[in-house]
């Protein structure tokens, strides 16, 4: 297990390292040629610099700084050693070149990076105030993305440090050709909106799965495609203290990897493997899909560096080449970068002191169209068509071309700055590439391999302990994780986030909803027991009431309104009279035993109840008739 550990840290550190190279540098580590520890030297001046890095990329900036500053090489010599990352080769030799006090200005990759921030070797480390540069002002006139400089900050004084010169944001980066068969256009604006980009949640991406699901297309390659989504998202850092901490949203991705597996939703590859180029190639899968992935999700440097290298073309039309576009990706997250310092023995030189802070300003913070930013943002680096990158300044993306044929055209830098906002680096420790990757091995266990959830924990905690020391390992509960299986159109309640598997809010909601309801219901059985009862009385107040004396059969004629009669005669049997339905709608007194007329009388009725009417009377007083 420490071999393959091993084995995987390399890759990633060497994919870390050339991830600002040029393309033949990309392709020599891709290939497996591990370059050997080398030395250059620039400028022929008195006061000497020593520079320390992994790659030639800052010792060929310095290069280019003393060309286009030929005074700078007249009173400076700076030699730079470039040594291998292999094995934790280069970690080794900066940390004696300190502690020997033999290194001026040296780098650090986010691997690492916070061993000579705030770990064991950051008391060797000069803040950029100690350089005599005015950092929070150019940090905020440069518009520096914030992650950029959480990782460079100090904790135990709150001081910058360092400052990266690349931006490493991630976004979705996806064929045009797949999204116009599935979703009918490739407009980024509408793919990110189809992909959930930049909502900070996953539900859309899974709509979106579906969708590509549907037509046969994976929409990743890998399912570490979406790892740093999940582990930049996390509620809290690996590590803390002595103690390793597992976040529910970290235990979330077990449920992610097992449900892209078993729908078909990956082409099952890994990342820098052959698989991986094939679909950056656009070529099939053997015994996947058959069909390549949708789309991949990183930094700029993994388009420029390594994609197009493995396009199958370098113009429009050839292979892939010209069929990419990007847009947001649903969550915040970076990938690689490195950042550039200063030795603080090497700064109680006055003359060391200002030779460095002209070079790390001119890097990292210069803004200009004459500084580092401006130049490697615009292709002009070194005076021929150089690859455009993303840089660490927002100011200078807004003011630059970041047109590409790769993307038909398209102007990256509008995404990439948005890709870069709102990203925190405090999460950020030493040991998260270690246990990441122990990490996801677990993961792949439970759902590639069939090994039970607690069974993969198990594995991780013992690998955790036996490989890299920690005794204490805190592992959150389960989350719950719903991932449909079919699309969810807009409207419709949603279910439980699968990227916020424990919703508070929602269950809130739940219970509101619920309470609603059971009101409602109280409401409406209350009405319909006070109408029953209602009733229940108004037949009781009419059998309580006396039986009506029996009246004659009134004329069919009287069954409706008719001029007042003149003294009618009945005979003498008597039959209780039909009544009209508004009598009976209100209480009545009972009615007065009627003696039936002689068949000569003065006496009148009521036409409607037959009760004797008093003379000179317009309305009943009985039962209210109007009398005619």
């Amino acid at each position: 297990m420490k071999k393959v550990l091993a084995l995987l840290l390399t890759v990633f550190l060497l994919f870390g390292t050339f991830a600002l190279c040029s393309n033949a540098d990309a392709k020599q580590y891709i290939d497996g040629e591990e370059p050997a520890v080398t030395r250059m030297t620039f400028g022929n001046g008195p006061v000497h610099i020593n520079l320390m890095s992994y790659s030639n990329e800052v010792a060929g900036m310095v290069q280019n700084y003393i060309k286009r500053n030929p005074e700078f090489g007249r009173k400076y010599t700076v030699s730079a050693t470039i040594v291998p990352t292999d094995g934790g080769q280069y970690q080794s030799s900066l940390d004696a070149a300190l502690k020997k006090n033999d290194v001026d200005m040296y780098v650090a990759e986010q691997a690492f990076i916070t061993k000579y921030v705030s770990g064991d070797m950051s008391e060797y480390a000069a803040s950029y105030y100690e350089l005599g540069l005015e950092t929070d002002d150019a940090i905020r006139d440069a518009q520096i993305a914030q992650y950029i400089v959480d990782v460079g900050t100090r904790r135990s004084d709150g001081n910058v440090v360092a400052l990266a010169y690349q931006a490493s944001g991630c976004a979705l980066i996806y064929r045009a050709s797949i999204a116009k068969e599935v979703f009918g256009t490739d407009d980024p604006d509408v793919i990110e909106k189809e992909v959930g980009g930049g909502t900070g949640r996953l539900d859309d991406f899974w709509n979106a799965s579906i969708k590509l699901g549907a037509k046969g297309y994976p929409i990743v390659s890998s399912i570490d495609d979406i790892w740093r989504m999940v582990e930049y998202n996390s509620s809290s850092a690996w590590v803390s203290g002595k103690t390793v901490t597992v976040s529910p949203e970290k235990l979330a991705y077990f449920d992610y990897a097992k449900a892209i597996r078993d729908r078909g939703w990956s082409n099952e590859t890994g990342q820098w493997s052959t698989g991986w180029y094939n679909d950056m190639g656009g070529k099939s899968q053997d015994g996947k899909s058959n069909k390549p992935a949708f789309c991949f999700i990183g930094p700029a440097w993994l388009m420029q560096f390594v994609m197009v290298g493995y396009s199958e073309g370098n113009t429009i039309g050839q292979g892939t080449y010209g069929d990419w576009r990007v847009c947001q990706a649903p969550q915040k997250a970076f990938w690689g970068g490195t950042w550039l310092f200063s030795s603080r023995r090497a700064c109680s030189d006055l003359d060391k002191r200002a030779g460095m802070a002209e070079l790390i300003n001119w890097i990292t913070l210069d803004t200009s169209k004459s500084g580092l930013q401006y130049l490697w943002a615009n292709g002009q680096y070194d005076g021929t068509k150089n690859v455009k990158d993303t840089v660490a300044s927002a100011k200078v993306m807004s003011k630059s071309d970041g047109k590409l044929d790769y993307l038909g055209g398209q102007d990256m830098y509008p995404t990439f700055i948005k890709a870069n906002e709102g990203i925190s680096g405090q999460n950020v420790t030493s040991y998260d590439d270690a246990i990441s990757s122990i990490f996801k091995e677990a993961v792949h266990r439970y759902a590639f391999e069939g090994e039970s959830y607690a069974e993969a924990i198990k594995y991780f905690q013992k690998d955790i302990t036996s490989d890299l020391g920690f005794n204490i390992i805190e592992i959150a509960d389960r989350p719950t994780v719903v991932i449909p299986d079919m699309v969810k159109e807009p409207g419709n309640t949603p279910d439980t986030s699968p990227d916020e598997p424990v919703e508070k809010a929602g269950n809130s909601m739940l219970l509101i909803i619920i309470c609603i309801a059971a009101g409602a219901v109280l409401i409406i059985a209350g009405l319909i027991v006070t109408i029953v009862i209602k009733k229940k009385k108004k037949k009781k107040k009419a059998k309580a009431q006396p039986a009506a004396l029996q009246y004659p059969v009134q004329p069919a004629a009287l069954q409706q309104p008719q001029a007042a009669p003149q003294q009618l005669q009945y005979p003498a049997q008597t039959m209780t009279p039909v009544q009209p339905a508004a009598v009976l709608q209100q209480p009545q007194t009972a009615p007065q035993p009627v003696i039936p007329a002689a068949p000569v009388s003065s006496k009148s009725f009521c036409p409607f109840c037959g009760a004797e009417l008093n003379s000179g009377e317009r309305f009943c007083g009985r039962c209210g008739g109007k009398l005619k």
